[in-house]
């Protein structure tokens, strides 16, 4: 996730982009990633924070659970969105692998002033094998 100054602005990215700057580190290797890959950001802050590695093993379960979180900050009349487990708990998503697909999703409830968007949030079960 990113945060830009100039526009009050949260920006989060998942998977390459063709701007080097905001690329994430999303893959599949036999080797568990241990720490966020990201672009730089340019003028443009990533923030930890809230940016996560989530390691799934495709192998343990027959479903792929993707959680999209939004939360909303009046303050700046921003979005922000998060897909994974954080390091701020108030915006966890709770994308999973089971045996099961998840019907509904699993969030944070933000952190107050970032309110939680339940209308713009969601879960899709993506089966694997």
């Amino acid at each position: 996730m990113f945060w830009s100054d100039f526009d009050l602005d949260h920006l989060t990215t998942v998977v390459g982009t063709t701007d080097v700057k905001f690329v994430a580190g999303t893959n599949v290797s036999d080797t568990r990633d241990t720490a966020v890959s990201c672009g730089g950001g340019g003028t443009d802050h990533p923030i930890p924070l809230l940016s996560s590695v989530t390691p799934l093993d495709l192998t343990a379960g027959r479903y792929l659970n993707l959680h999209q979180c939004m939360y909303y900050f009046d303050g700046y009349r921003d979005h922000l969105t998060t897909f994974g487990p954080s390091g701020d708990g108030r915006f966890n998503a709770g994308t999973n692998i089971s045996n099961t697909p998840d019907t509904k999703s699993s969030c944070g409830q933000g952190d107050g002033r970032c309110q939680f968007v339940p209308i713009l949030s969601g879960v899709k079960a993506l089966l694997i094998h």
